[in-house]
């Protein structure tokens, strides 16, 4: 479903790279300035780097860069526009894109390279790497949140946009104008979890892998990948995606070790960036257009996929800290708290234990 990529050697953060474009503040590589409708016909847009240097977390959070790791940002359309992004008769679009400088219509991605001397995301020595060649097997930057240990499992459950704490606000005007129905906006960070966990799953088998709400993977018991979500002012959505895969705990701060984990780790083995990536965007794909007409099919998945059930948390809201028993995710993506108030539906809100 992707329509354009863009790659950087290096970056800020893929995140700031998608908002600056989304917010007309920048223009898509190989434009000369930003123009709305190059914009919808790029959409939704893959944003690929080797390294960033101010990757950014929950918050003030900086992310950890871990050489091997992969990171992207999808810049996507309001929410009110994926029921015809997402509809079973939307144009199939080809996975293996074609090094081209214009756009050429839905049924084909359109890469640009910020570097002449890049050979691309799928070639060699690319931003996916070859662990044969390279040494360094596709790194992505940044997977996990530095700072304070207890956030590192939650780097951005609606990024520094967040959401009110309606289940219906957000998304719904129409960044083109048009009007469509509700969708639950916590969904779209748990689905990309989602997402990442059907990707990851087989290639760790036998170990516990499952989700942390608001929107993050765990394997064996860390954290192995961090979604961080935002919705801007004009209704677009811009979903950082953050996989600790062929870096390596052994290169993390002293202070971040014990709490997460790796693919590498994990398995033993490398896995090369551009089957991950590829099998990543089909289960976006595959989530999403459930989703969009069946929302509480995706959150009663991320409910079954959910490793607090039965845990004792702390949450952090805009109204204050609230203390419960986790009973699992709700119809709307929500985290399910039975607190001495009884239950308590949290929309918003980061875990502090």
């Amino acid at each position: 479903f992707v329509s354009y990529v863009e790659y950087h050697p290096q970056i800020d953060s893929t995140n700031n790279r998608a908002r600056r474009i989304a917010l007309g503040e920048e223009p898509l590589q190989g434009h000369a300035s930003p123009r709305r409708e190059t914009l919808r016909k790029a959409l939704p847009c893959l944003i690929l780097a080797d390294h960033q240097s101010a990757g950014r977390g929950r918050g003030t959070n900086r992310w950890w860069t871990g050489p091997g790791s992969l990171a992207a940002s999808l810049l996507m359309p309001p929410v009110a526009e994926w029921p015809q992004l997402f509809s079973p008769s939307a144009a199939t679009r080809s996975h293996r894109p074609q090094q081209e400088s214009a756009w050429e219509g839905p049924s084909a991605w359109c890469c640009c390279w910020s570097s002449p001397d890049a050979a691309g995301p799928f070639g060699d020595p690319g931003p996916f790497g070859d662990a044969g060649s390279s040494g360094d097997p596709g790194s992505f930057g940044d997977a996990v949140s530095l700072g304070d240990p207890s956030s590192l499992g939650h780097p951005g459950s609606l990024g520094d946009a967040g959401f009110s704490g309606d289940p219906g606000s957000g998304g719904n005007a129409g960044f083109w104008g048009q009007a469509g129905p509700e969708f639950p906006p916590g969904l779209i960070g748990l689905g990309t979890a989602l997402a990442v966990l059907r990707t990851v799953q087989p290639r760790v088998p036998g170990l516990a892998v499952g989700l942390h709400w608001p929107n993050d993977v765990f394997a064996a018991g860390k954290k192995l990948a961090g979604i961080l979500v935002e919705v801007l002012a004009n209704g677009m959505v811009v979903v950082g995606i953050g996989v600790n895969t062929n870096n390596t705990v052994q290169e993390a701060p002293d202070e971040l070790r014990p709490h997460l984990t790796t693919l590498r780790d994990l398995s033993g083995q490398i896995h090369p960036h551009e089957h991950l990536l590829l099998e990543l965007l089909e289960h976006c794909k595959d989530v999403f257009s459930l989703a969009v007409p069946y929302p509480d099919r995706v959150a009663s998945e991320a409910h079954r996929w959910c490793l607090q059930k039965g845990h004792l948390l702390k949450v952090q809201t805009t109204g204050g800290v609230i203390d419960g028993l986790c009973e699992g995710i709700g119809s709307r993506g929500e985290l399910l708290l039975r607190t001495s108030d009884g239950l308590r539906r949290i929309f918003s809100g980061s875990i502090l234990r």
